[in-house]
């Protein structure tokens, strides 16, 4: 079973950004992606300490969590740096191997 670790909630804007990998933001950007990454980190946090919820219930709430601050990351990303960010999380999948079912 695939479990999440609320750490990796946004890995694809802010851990690019955090390994350089991403082209610059505007400090406006930054702060408004990190306060994003923040939020949904304490938000997955909240779920994974939840012990009411079993295991596909907490995974479904952390994915939608992880949607909904992506879905927010994106509209704060110009054209062209959604683009890029699109491109990035391409290669990185194209570069994973297989996973078991």
């Amino acid at each position: 079973m695939k479990t999440y670790n609320s750490a990796r909630v946004l890995l694809t804007v802010a851990g690019l950004l955090a390994l350089g990998i991403f082209a610059p933001l505007a400090f406006g950007q930054a702060a408004q992606i990190k306060k994003i990454h923040m939020d949904a980190r304490a938000k997955a946090d909240s779920v994974m300490a939840d012990s009411s919820l079993s295991d596909a219930d907490k995974q479904a709430k952390v994915k939608e969590i992880h949607r909904s601050a992506m879905m927010e990351a994106n509209k704060v990303l110009t054209p062209d740096q959604r683009a890029q960010l699109e491109k990035k999380m391409k290669e990185h999948q194209e570069s994973k191997p297989p996973s078991n079912p």
